[in-house]
């Protein structure tokens, strides 16, 4: 029988105890609340799925499942609420028997360091450039840190720091209340909190008082994540961004965590992909590979989502 779930910690326990990461904990949940969505966290037995609702034009909405649902599938569509959306988007552990596959919402394809290796295996993992340049940052005086949970101004220096990185690279990215939004409803001490809930953090590389490079990290279960990643044009012969990432690794060691996701790379053998830079720089750093199965559409009222597929076809998307 499905249910909706109340206990923000069992279920916080049940999603890591089924393999289930950030995107599916009580906290995001939460998060999509603060920027106005409606949020539905329902369970049947070991299958759990929290869901958020996105709207449609015509007063329409389907419910979007990251990451999950977690564990096996549950009856869904058993859900009062969820029975009136046009369709749910999933992003399940294994390939639905039934579904259409669409263009992934997350990141299909991500890059792990395994942190459960001694600090020299790491470093042995990764690309004999990327030691030099860890090196290097070190004897030329860069110092990486995580920022104070409470630190008012931190925020602002990760945000003109994206704003350069977004005008560099050619890409879009949220707007600053929405990453304030997420450090409110994910605060915390990773290093106390992060193993039962997901706790956001800052994380620096400076040098002479001059900030050249941050992370936006989250960390939950035996996971640092790197959500999102910013760096300057200036002093990049110093090679911040790597000892930015050496460092969370570190960091992130020390509190207990055994993987480093770096959260999005390209597919594996294609050629010319838009994230092929940014993917040679994650790679340098010797994680491994792994792919999810992607995203996929459960119809619900099929008459409105085939004229959704129609629409969406149309404007090229």
């Amino acid at each position: 029988m499905i249910e909706r779930a109340s206990d923000a910690a069992a279920w916080n326990l049940d999603i890591l105890r089924l393999g289930g990461g950030f995107l599916q904990s009580w906290q995001w949940g939460e998060f999509q609340r603060a920027l106005g969505r409606e949020v539905l966290r329902l369970r049947e037995g070991d299958g759990m799925a929290q869901l958020i609702r996105m709207p449609l034009p015509f007063g329409k909405a389907y419910w979007y499942c990251p990451r999950g649902p977690v564990g096996e599938l549950p009856s869904l569509k058993m859900d009062s609420a969820v029975a009136k959306a046009m369709f749910l988007r999933v992003e399940p552990p294994a390939k639905p028997e039934a579904g259409v596959k669409v263009r992934d919402v997350q990141p299909g394809q991500t890059m792990i360091v395994d942190l459960g290796r001694e600090r020299e295996g790491i470093l042995a993992a990764m690309h004999e450039k990327w030691r030099y340049n860890i090196r290097l940052a070190e004897r030329k005086g860069v110092k990486a840190f995580v920022a104070g949970e409470r630190d008012p101004g931190a925020l602002d220096v990760f945000w003109a720091l994206l704003e350069e990185t977004t005008e560099r690279d050619g890409f879009r990215a949220h707007d600053k209340e929405y990453y304030r939004s997420m450090l409110e409803a994910l605060s915390g001490d990773p290093a106390k909190d992060g193993s039962t809930r997901p706790v956001a953090r800052l994380v620096f590389a400076e040098h002479d008082g001059r900030v050249l490079a941050a992370n936006f990290m989250i960390y939950f279960g035996d996971t640092a994540t790197y959500l999102h990643g910013a760096s300057s044009r200036a002093r990049r012969e110093l090679m911040a961004p790597q000892l930015l990432h050496w460092t969370a690794m570190l960091d992130a060691k020390s509190w207990g965590y055994t993987k480093y996701d770096f959260w999005g790379v390209a597919p594996e053998g294609v050629e010319n992909h838009p994230w092929a830079g940014v993917t040679r720089f994650k790679k340098g750093f010797g994680g491994n590979y792994i792919a999810y199965p992607g995203t996929y559409d459960l119809p619900i009222d099929r008459r409105w989502y085939a004229a959704y597929r129609i629409a969406r076809k149309l404007r090229g998307r």
